[in-house]
């Protein structure tokens, strides 16, 4: 067990600092990297039980999504958290930018790369205000 308890990837630069400020307001030591970090920058925060990468898909394509976001996923698959988050941007503070399918592609891939393919049995994804509280729950048997 690597020790390591959360790992996350944020859509955006801001989405990511926030979940960091969270973890740090509840004593986890945590990190933040612009990109998928290497073995040899996790070794110097070796401390941190929580990984995330901030990330720009909120401002990408489908296509790029599919190209770059599989990736990215695996990695915070190698990490071995046992929680891990995908932080996107909510429709009530991006209005017009979740447009064409992106958030579900984002979900889908999520999904397949992330979850089902590293024997995770079931996922959910939450979102929306507390007013409006939504899920998508994903289970590889169905």
């Amino acid at each position: 067990m690597s020790g390591r308890l959360f790992s996350f990837y944020g859509d955006d630069f801001t989405g990511s600092t926030d979940a960091l400020e969270a973890l740090a307001a509840n004593a986890v030591p945590s990190v933040l990297f612009l990109d998928p970090p290497e073995e040899r920058m996790l070794e110097r925060f070796g401390d941190c039980r929580a990984i995330g990468v901030a990330g720009e898909s909120r401002s990408r394509s489908p296509e790029w999504m599919s190209e770059n976001l599989p990736e990215i996923f695996r990695s915070l698959r190698r990490l071995g958290a046992p929680i891990c988050q995908y932080k996107v941007c909510s429709p009530q503070d991006c209005a017009g930018v979740v447009r064409g399918g992106e958030l579900g592609r984002r979900l889908g891939l999520l999904l397949r790369d992330l979850l089902v393919r590293s024997g995770v049995r079931r996922a959910v994804i939450a979102g929306g205000d507390t007013s409006s509280h939504a899920a998508a729950s994903g289970h590889p048997d169905g």
